[in-house]
């Protein structure tokens, strides 16, 4: 089976002793964030059978490993749960996020994501839509606002204060690769079964975008 683990990044180490002020504040919002979905996330489990069709070269390929400097440009532009368009920059907010990927018909691994993010979340007292956000950006193209509202309403409660920091983007096809090609998602699509095998991946970003820690 596959496991989710903790990675922390090289730069992200380096850049600490660097920051003041409001940089280093959401740095430290970003870090605990970061922790506390770590601890629980680290006991999140992805069943073999879920990723059945998948040849082991296909398998081997999936990852999430961005770069050194990832960032998420902050000009993408997707669709919010309301129809409306929005930029990655407005849907952060100036505060740290953290970003999901996945697809909203998915039975198997990205329910249980979403799931086991907010439980950490939830942990670590910060404010929900003050101190982050939770931005999941969904990998099919052909799901739309239902499929997104389905995905909240299947997996967060709607009493949960953080349903008030969740967001669910979808988007084109050409701007959903420009983000996981910005932050290193390496997945693959199965069209027999209209479903996608991709790391269980949580990224930490900075109000700017750029990745402060990645849980996968």
């Amino acid at each position: 089976s596959w496991r989710a683990r903790r990675h922390d990044a090289r730069h992200v180490r380096r850049g600490k002793s660097t920051e003041t002020g409001v940089n280093a504040m959401t740095s430290v919002r970003a870090t605990s964030a970061g922790a506390m979905v770590a601890l629980v996330f680290a006991g999140l489990v992805i069943a073999p059978s879920a990723f059945a069709d998948f040849t082991r070269t296909q398998l081997g390929a999936i990852a999430a490993s961005p770069a050194a400097n990832a960032a998420l440009p902050l000009d993408l532009k997707f669709n919010d749960e309301s129809g409306g368009s929005t930029t990655i920059k407005a849907t952060i907010g100036g505060v740290p996020a953290l970003v999901i990927f996945a697809d909203y018909t998915c039975h198997t691994l990205c329910g249980p994501i979403l799931e086991f993010t907010t439980a950490g979340l939830a942990k670590t007292g910060l404010r929900p839509g003050l101190d982050y956000r939770l931005i999941t950006i969904g990998l099919d193209p052909k799901d739309g606002l239902d499929t997104a509202r389905a995905m909240r309403a299947n997996h967060i409660d709607p009493n949960n204060p953080i349903g008030k920091a969740a967001i669910f983007l979808s988007g084109d096809d050409a701007t959903i690769h420009a983000a996981t090609s910005a932050l290193g998602l390496h997945y693959a699509y199965d069209a027999a079964h209209d479903q996608f095998a991709h790391p269980a991946a949580v990224y930490v970003l900075d109000p700017g975008g750029h990745v402060r820690r990645l849980l996968s």
